[in-house]
């Protein structure tokens, strides 16, 4: 979809606008939750924050709450 935009008094200018990306992949990203003995580990594969929970479905609301 093109957009018009007018730069100066009656000229125009067609212009594509850009995709939103931020830097990162398009990538799906996905959840990983681990239990180390004591307590469930959840963290997103290959990114380097961990969450914790005492169940596993406990982690998993901890990381969808503060992982993205």
């Amino acid at each position: 979809m093109t957009t018009l935009y007018t730069l100066y008094p009656y000229r125009q200018a067609y212009d594509e606008p850009l995709p939103n990306l931020q830097g990162r992949s398009k990538k799906k990203l996905r959840p990983v939750i681990e239990f180390d003995g004591r307590v469930f580990v959840a963290h997103f594969e290959g990114r380097p924050n961990r969450y914790f929970g005492a169940t596993s479905q406990e982690a998993q609301n901890n990381l969808q709450a503060g992982g993205q």
